[in-house]
């Protein structure tokens, strides 16, 4: 959807440039994007975030291991969590795995660590 808006508003700067020559501007749109590798632990007895393990970020579901329920429950935990839409995190890996890499939209790592209250360490 991002990039049909992009591609008309794209059109519309050509088409306005070329009615008035000497006049144009410049649009920047900056979207940060980032990746963020999971340990999943699904059937837990409660949801939440655990902690850091090495460089993932551990989280606990309560909803089992079968049809996609464990990661919608992972997207839900995380979008709470981080006070962002459900559809601001997508899985790019680790459909069926406990392993899973997340992109988030309009996210950055420092962002991602205070919305978390985690140092770096």
């Amino acid at each position: 959807m991002l990039q049909a808006v992009w591609r008309r508003l794209a059109g519309w700067l050509r088409s306005y440039r070329n009615k008035t020559p000497g006049k144009f501007f410049r649009l920047v749109i900056n979207i940060e994007k980032m990746k963020l590798s999971l340990k999943v632990v699904p059937g837990a007895s409660r949801s939440g975030i655990a902690g850091w393990l090495g460089d993932s970020l551990k989280i606990r579901v309560t909803a089992p291991a079968e049809s996609g329920k464990a990661n919608a429950a992972v997207i839900k935990v995380l979008a709470a969590t981080l006070g962002i839409k459900k559809s601001a995190i997508r899985i790019v890996s680790g459909g069926s795995s406990p392993r899973k890499i997340v992109e988030i939209d309009g996210l950055s790592e420092t962002g991602l660590r205070q919305q978390l209250s985690v140092d770096g360490d």
